[in-house]
């Protein structure tokens, strides 16, 4: 009996230590899929903490980019490559619709080399991934797994900018995993806040160029008023933006200098037109009083928000180099570049204009009066790029 109650007891615990065993086996493979589960979720969130990041950095250089209309390129380069980074794509492209004939051109590409394998760098609307996306205006996604390549997938996200069609951007990923839905919800967001900004963008540009457009026939109804004075104001502001290209100023500066372009000599409106068209020589007290013209314009435009960069341009446009002008006395860098250019237009425009005490002079005496003028009156670097400028406009300037 005793040796029954042992083997049965022997039995018992034997069972109780296979269980235990097992049990410790089963927690053990809990805590490593517990353990993988947590490594797959800390993966997900890095993952989304680096899109994060992107996109915080993305949208302001963005913003940047496309408050320059000369950075043509430059902004879908960016997009391209922060959309690959936001969703780890091997390659991009973009490609620009030709409204005319009804086509995409492959416009821009990005990453791996990219093969198209033969096909056309153009396509029609409906044809293709590329062109049934354009066509039907929503994102495509195209997967083309392979043994090798498993996860290998395309997407195509169209460009709608104020309901016209402006291209369409291609992600290729040829590694990893297939695109997912939530990739695309991404990338589609940040391209419809790119669609957005361009929107804004081009309402902004309009309203300045209606504005800039508007004093533009402000100056040339008062240039009418005068016959010497014919058509100088639609020439200073062409010369200004030709300076601005010689001396590579951003476009938002040059919209600016144009403005002081046609309107530096506004506050004369301020002075007795008997005085300004005096034929004889001024007296000390007469000039005294033309001298304060540029004071005058300041004060006309500085309260004027959207003017308010155009105010110190016109203040000093009447400094010289050496330190010898009106009205502070300033020289060299002290005075503002606008206002140093502005200062070789006025007096071009004098030159070049008959006045009530002599004829205009001839372009190539007008410009040899510059050159005298470098480094006392006039910046040198200023008249370099205003004599390019005036080669290149060639008979622009003539009368």
């Amino acid at each position: 009996m005793n040796t029954i109650l042992l083997t049965i007891l022997v039995s018992l615990i034997v069972v109780l230590g296979i269980i235990c065993v097992l049990l410790v086996r089963r927690l053990n493979g809990v805590q490593g899929s517990y353990k993988k589960a947590l490594e797959l979720n800390q993966v997900r969130l890095d993952q989304q903490i680096s899109r994060i990041n992107i996109l915080t950095r993305a949208l302001p250089n963005l913003q940047s980019l496309l408050s320059n209309p000369q950075a043509q390129d430059t902004w879908k380069i960016l997009c391209l490559d922060e959309g690959r980074a936001l969703i780890w794509a091997d390659a991009a492209c973009f490609w620009r619709f030709l409204e005319k004939q009804q086509e995409l051109i492959l416009d821009l590409v990005r990453g791996v080399e990219y093969k198209r394998n033969g096909e056309s760098n153009r396509v029609k609307l409906d044809v293709g991934d590329v062109g049934q996306a354009a066509s039907q205006r929503v994102p495509i996604i195209k997967h083309a797994a392979s043994p090798d390549n498993p996860g290998s997938s395309e997407l195509f996200v169209p460009l709608i900018v104020s309901g016209h069609l402006w291209g369409v951007f291609q992600f290729i990923r040829r590694t990893g995993e297939v695109l997912s839905q939530r990739e695309v919800d991404l990338l589609t967001m940040f391209f419809n806040h790119l669609a957005l900004s361009l929107e804004n963008r081009d309402l902004i540009f309009n309203r300045e160029k209606f504005y800039l457009e508007l004093v533009q026939t402000i100056a040339d109804t008062l240039d009418s008023r005068d016959a010497s004075y014919q058509g100088q104001s639609r020439r200073a502001r062409e010369l200004a933006r030709g300076m601005a290209r010689e001396l590579d100023m951003p476009e938002e500066f040059t919209y600016y200098l144009e403005f002081a372009a046609l309107m530096h000599d506004v506050g004369k409106i301020a002075i007795d037109d008997s005085l300004l068209k005096k034929p004889g020589k001024l007296t000390t007290e007469e000039f005294e009083i033309i001298k304060k013209h540029p004071e005058f314009g300041h004060k006309i435009l500085a309260p004027v928000t959207m003017l308010a960069p155009v105010a110190p341009m016109v203040l000093y446009h009447q400094e010289w180099f050496n330190g010898k002008g009106y009205p502070e006395g300033l020289s060299g860098e002290e005075i503002p570049l606008g206002a140093r250019i502005v200062a070789i237009l006025d007096a071009w425009g004098a030159m070049t204009s008959d006045r009530p005490w002599r004829k205009a002079l001839t372009t190539e005496k007008a410009l040899d009066e510059i050159r005298k003028g470098a480094g006392t009156q006039f910046d040198p670097n200023v008249v370099e790029a205003f004599i390019a400028t005036v080669k290149k406009q060639g008979t622009l300037i003539e009368k």
